[in-house]
């Protein structure tokens, strides 16, 4: 379920992580390259592998199928 959950917090963050630097129009591109290569915004969309593995898992055990 850990991994389900930071699954999903990563993708709120890929999401909002650009449209708070391109939102406002007041970061310049440079600036804004430089935040995302920071929080390493390239490998947020990696965190998803094996995502349906895990919810298969966890349907297995709270239906006991």
């Amino acid at each position: 379920m850990a991994r389900i959950f930071a699954r999903e917090v990563c993708e709120l963050l890929e999401r909002s992580s650009l449209r708070i630097l391109t939102g406002t129009g007041d970061i310049d591109t440079a600036a804004a390259a430089a935040s995302l290569a920071e929080i390493r915004f390239g490998e947020l969309g990696e965190s998803c592998r094996g995502l349906i593995k895990d919810m298969d898992r966890l349907a297995d055990i709270v239906f006991g199928r």
